[in-house]
């Protein structure tokens, strides 16, 4: 199984700016990388659940059953993007796919958040106040009084703690997402002082610079997004025995 370790050498989202260290040739580095997400998106589609049952993990309890079909919806989310930025990324339409890719991310801070909730429930049992947690992470707005709306900035940081530099990947990914310069003159624009002309064209290619850092991003979400998935349904059995719920 490729995983985030595998794919990157370490368990950091620092391991995407490898790519800028010089040591790869540019087309079989960019090949490789290819390669691994297809492998990732073909993981993914083949743990697609069309149905589940309610009762998969327990009759007694309804919380491990809540996350499962949480994690189920994730997934095929993360499928769904997946194969939509993967498309962009072959059409060169590099700033929709980054768009796209910080989606991405913020499905991973939550699926990340989940992941612990989950550890925190099978080391301390049913409380009033786990619970809420976690229908707070499952509906993420202001449904009523007891459902809070979760910031996904603050999960972000979270997760920054275990993925490190999730956040400022994040952080770059949004000057392409807001009407910045980045998004918008820097990436349709160039300039031509000599004969005093801006022409319009794409700029950013999947091959060159941001492109490459934003395609190695892409790598990386959905990598580890696969990889919180298969942590949590390897934890839920474990939930389910737990005699504290």
């Amino acid at each position: 199984m490729i995983n985030t370790i595998v794919l990157f050498g370490s368990k950091t989202a620092i391991g995407v700016i490898m790519m800028f260290s010089g040591n790869y040739k540019k087309d079989s580095y960019m090949d490789d990388i290819e390669e691994k997400i297809n492998e990732i998106i073909n993981r993914i589609e083949d743990s697609i659940s069309e149905e589940v049952f309610l009762f998969e993990y327990s009759n007694v309890t309804k919380i491990p059953n809540k996350i499962n079909c949480f994690i189920e919806a994730i997934n095929y989310k993360t499928l769904e993007f997946a194969n939509v930025v993967k498309s962009l990324f072959d059409h060169d339409l590099v700033v929709p796919a980054i768009v796209m890719t910080r989606v991405l991310f913020e499905s991973l801070s939550m699926i990340y958040q989940i992941r612990k909730t989950t550890e925190k429930l099978i080391r301390e049992g049913y409380s009033e106040e786990n619970d809420n947690k976690l229908m707070q992470l499952l509906f993420g707005a202001d449904y009523d009084e007891t459902t809070k709306r979760v910031n996904v900035l603050t999960l972000l940081d979270k997760i920054d703690k275990e993925y490190k530099d999730v956040r400022k990947f994040y952080n770059d990914m949004s000057e392409f997402t807001h009407p910045n310069y980045d998004g918008i003159l820097g990436s349709y624009s160039e300039l031509d002082e000599v004969n005093h002309k801006t022409y319009y064209r794409q700029i950013l290619t999947k091959n060159e610079g941001v492109g490459r850092w934003a395609f190695c991003c892409f790598a990386f979400v959905i990598s580890t997004i696969n990889t919180e998935y298969l942590k949590i349904k390897d934890l839920l059995p474990q939930l389910a025995q737990s005699k504290s719920l």
